[in-house]
């Protein structure tokens, strides 16, 4: 699904997602993607249900500077593992976990409005 870019924003929009891919402008990000104001980064993990904190360690010093961390959980809402909603606790990050279109339209409205906002998606 293509989403309406803002032209010449300079900043990480999701313009475009689809069954296992994320556009951002001209790039195409395979697999699951996070995305901060600041960085965009591909992540090896397959599948939602087998995530570990692990998995996400590598990404926390970009995750824990955000006021705002929202997880696309593919295209159905749906929960993360327990030990990695702990995991996220422990760290002091609050996660809003919702479907990945749903993560995508909702990065943009925030990273539109200034605000420091991270999205784990997984693909459709």
């Amino acid at each position: 699904m293509d989403i309406t870019e803002i032209k010449g924003s300079g900043k990480p929009f999701v313009t475009a997602y689809g069954p296992g891919s994320f556009s951002f402008g001209d790039r195409v990000l395979s697999g699951p993607v996070m995305v901060t104001p600041d960085t965009i980064r591909g992540f090896d993990q397959p599948d939602l249900n087998r995530l570990k904190p692990e998995n996400l360690a590598r990404l926390l010093p970009f995750l824990q500077t955000m006021d705002i961390v929202l997880v696309g959980t593919g295209g159905a809402a749906s929960t993360l593992p327990d030990d990695v909603r702990a995991w996220a606790k422990d760290q002091g990050l609050s996660l809003d976990i919702m479907d990945s279109g749903a993560a995508a339209r909702t990065f943009n409205v925030l990273l539109a409005e200034e605000r420091r906002v991270g999205a784990v998606l997984f693909p459709l």
